[in-house]
């Protein structure tokens, strides 16, 4: 059965949101950069606004269309990714006890960031090392992703260390790109291309240095109000899961979001607005619904494609077909097939 990325999982929007500022700085509104990820600008407000990961991809998608392959964007928007970017984790990172225990705190809570990357903690030749594996991210935007996630790093072991004591190597498995010679006035460091992996070092005796911020207590409630937002973003809750559970019940009869709100006595406003304070659109949870009822009628029923698409309201099967695909990457006849081999 096929998987979903593991990197589309809701994550916090901060760090879209200075995607987009940095986008700004090069001539793009938001309104381009967001076209068709089914994100709405003034959601991105909420304080603790949600998106997917396939979201984010898409509006990289947009940037890199508009700007092409020539601009370090990437690296820019990774150094103004500082600890408070990531709200309550930061907090809870710059309260740690040392850098050692502010990278286990990070990489426990990678969600919470901007990382698609598969980090990784390693030393050798005196360095303390951060690797990020990016083998599993989409081609066309893996080397974008990989530069911020470095960058980003980077500057948050700038918020820890003193002047003396900083990151002192970056390495990139991709070809040096054609702003390599602007790369050191923004990280401060030489890059290094065509390596062996992505990753970045510092000094390996930083790791036991007492942070001049620690305070465990801070730390801890930090790291309490972390797993808790975690479980949330995991779980969908209070408006949110009213409302997906409406959609369920509602079989292919799917209400529009202005017919759901007169049905639960809420001005489609507000219920916009109340589901993007929970970090929610309307349209992602009827996408969430309409998935697991088609993965569910593909495994356990022998309806046919049409009939399933009509049972989730879809005009044509085409359609429906176009959006399962999306979904799962594979057709809905493939995805039952493959079900039916591993049966056998």
């Amino acid at each position: 059965m096929p998987v979903k990325p593991y990197w589309d999982v809701l994550r916090p929007s901060s760090s879209l949101n200075i995607l987009l500022q940095c986008a700004g700085d090069y001539g793009l509104g938001s309104e381009r950069c967001l076209s068709g990820s089914g994100i709405e600008e003034d959601s991105l407000l909420a304080p603790q606004a949600h998106i997917y990961g396939r979201q984010e991809l898409h509006v990289i998608r947009n940037i890199l269309a508009e700007l092409g392959p020539g601009t370090p964007l990437a690296l820019e928007v990774g150094c103004r990714q500082h600890a408070t970017t990531f709200g309550m984790l930061g907090f809870a990172i710059l309260s740690s006890q040392n850098l050692q225990e502010a990278m286990q705190l990070f990489l426990r809570h990678i969600r919470m960031t901007s990382s698609y990357s598969r980090i990784t903690p390693a030393s050798g030749n005196g360095e303390a090392l951060l690797r990020a594996d990016n083998s599993q991210l989409p081609a066309d935007v893996r080397n974008f992703l990989v530069e911020r996630e470095l960058a980003t790093l980077i500057t948050l072991e700038r918020d820890l260390a003193p002047l003396d004591m900083r990151a002192q190597a970056v390495r990139f498995q991709f070809p040096e790109p054609s702003y390599a010679h602007r790369v050191e006035g923004i990280l401060g460091i030489v890059p290094e291309y065509d390596f062996p992996t992505n990753e970045c070092a510092f000094p390996v005796e930083m790791l036991k240095m007492p942070l001049s911020q620690s305070n465990p207590a801070t730390r801890q409630a930090c790291e309490e109000e972390c797993r808790r937002l975690l479980q949330t973003m995991s779980d969908r809750s209070g408006l949110a899961s009213q409302v997906r559970d409406r959609l369920v019940n509602s079989a292919s009869l799917f209400p529009s979001m202005q017919s759901l709100a007169d049905d639960m006595n809420i001005h489609p406003k507000t219920l916009r607005r109340r589901l993007a304070k929970e970090g929610v659109i309307f349209s992602d949870l009827l996408e969430e619904v309409r998935r697991a009822i088609a993965e569910e009628l593909l495994a356990n029923t022998e309806l046919s494609h049409e009939e399933i698409s009509v049972r989730l309201g879809y005009s044509e099967t085409s359609a429906f077909s176009r959006a399962f695909k999306r979904w799962n990457s594979v057709s809905p006849r493939q995805f039952r097939r493959d079900l039916r081999a591993k049966e056998h």
